[in-house]
């Protein structure tokens, strides 16, 4: 096992019919899992997505934050999740840092993830808005990204050296920096 597709895969499978994800409104099996984070992943490559482009998450803990956020790798992106508490101004400057190319968010933080965009935008960085609720003005929503596909995510190259995540710490400056985690060390930590 050398990638977290290959991890989330297996993981997903050993579930099976049991749940995997569980949070006050939702229970997803493992066999779910790995369906939704397919299509969902399907869904990031047709709206544009190439591998190695971050995917940032301003979501609280959820089983659809969890599904989404896998299924960045699992397209050969890179997930990447932001502090909801913080600032419009640091979010939009985290968000050009990045380069990210999607930004995903909850439904009930669809004006902030709005301004967060509107301001990065101000400074020249674009990416594509996705709720994990219902489609709101300018966003794709959680129907749509579960909408089925011809695309094939998994047929995307891989590699165990690929970027997977990036893991925001503040450090002592209280600005965010990246924390990189490959496939092979993101598999490496699960391992230990």
């Amino acid at each position: 096992m050398q990638t977290l597709r290959q991890l989330y895969e297996r993981a997903c499978r050993w579930r099976g019919k049991l749940d995997f994800f569980v949070d006050e409104h939702e229970r997803v099996s493992g066999a779910t899992a790995w369906q939704s984070s397919g299509l969902i992943a399907a869904s990031l490559v047709r709206h544009g997505m190439s591998p190695g482009e971050r995917v940032a998450f301003l979501c609280k803990p959820s089983a659809r934050h969890a599904l989404a956020w896998f299924a960045a790798p699992l397209a050969g992106g890179v997930s990447c999740s932001m502090h909801i508490r913080e600032t419009p101004d640091r979010l939009a400057e985290t968000l050009r840092w990045l380069e990210a190319r999607v930004l995903v968010h909850d439904p009930d933080l669809a004006e902030l993830a709005s301004e967060v965009l509107a301001r990065a935008a101000a400074a020249g960085h674009r990416a594509l808005k996705i709720s994990l609720g219902d489609a709101g003005s300018g966003s794709v929503g959680w129907s749509d990204l579960l909408a089925k596909s011809n695309h094939d995510p998994l047929s995307v190259p891989v590699e165990r050296d690929s970027l997977a995540a990036i893991i925001l710490s503040s450090g002592s400056t209280g600005r965010p920096k990246g924390v990189i985690h490959t496939h092979r060390t993101l598999v490496e930590n699960a391992k230990a």
